[in-house]
């Protein structure tokens, strides 16, 4: 059976990567504050494929693992490995995607549901890739949650 660090929870830093934040960068740097803000004990160790941006809270592990410009791989290839090696004793993903093999529980949040929802409105690419995607990171996750009210239906009922 595998160990993991109790408190030690990975944090899916990906949406910090962006300059200019709005939307799930927003989210997602807010949420990191006050996670890390409540002292509780718990450790956040931010995972990103590129350089993040902006102010990281203090109190965080900072960013950790392999860095890789492409998200999709960096996400599916390196990140496991990173996982692997850190186990930590959940991993939170906060942008919809999530590595189809992880080696921990993990959560996914879901901000959007117009993939499923509008998929004539969407981009081939974002059908084919994406979408399947979060299909297979929401059922293979611990459990997943939407922040939004658009959210509100799942994957599985659309």
């Amino acid at each position: 059976m595998r160990t993991f660090h109790p408190g030690l929870i990975g944090f899916d830093a990906t949406p910090m990567e962006v300059r200019q934040r709005a939307g799930v960068s927003q989210y997602a740097a807010r949420l990191l504050a006050a996670l890390v803000a409540r002292g509780d004990g718990r450790r956040y160790a931010l995972l990103a494929g590129r350089p993040l941006n902006g102010r990281i809270p203090p109190g965080s592990l900072g960013q950790i693992g392999r860095r890789l410009p492409n998200r999709t791989l960096w996400m599916q290839f390196v990140l496991p490995r990173t996982l692997a090696r850190l186990r930590p004793e959940l991993c939170h993903f906060t942008n919809s995607i999530a590595p189809l093999a992880g080696p921990c529980p993990y959560v996914v949040t879901l901000h959007d549901m117009s993939l499923f929802l509008y998929p004539e409105m969407q981009p081939l690419k974002s059908l084919l890739v994406v979408r399947n995607a979060v299909v297979a990171a929401e059922s293979a996750s611990w459990t997943s949650c939407g922040v939004a009210h658009g959210t509100r239906p799942t994957t599985s009922d659309v």
